[in-house]
């Protein structure tokens, strides 16, 4: 997999809200960044959800609509 630093330069992600249930935590993530190539500039949310088994991440998904991350662990956003 590559490293979201390949094609983005300034890399920052940001916690907006951030939420538990059972075995998922579920955030909305400011993803902010420039584009090596073409030099623009991103500002965008993204969801991202989170698996915990016994204590520690197993898993990770990100989704570009942060909603559907949400409804992934059957919270509203």
């Amino acid at each position: 997999m590559r490293d979201v630093t390949d094609d983005w330069e300034g890399v920052r992600f940001s916690v907006e809200e951030s939420r538990d249930k059972g075995d998922f935590i579920v955030a909305r993530v400011r993803f902010r960044g420039r584009g090596r190539a073409s030099r623009a500039d991103i500002d965008v949310p993204i969801g991202v959800v989170s698996i915990v088994r016994a204590g520690k991440i197993v898993e990770t998904h990100m989704y570009s609509d942060p909603a559907e991350a949400f409804a992934v662990a059957g919270l509203q956003p």
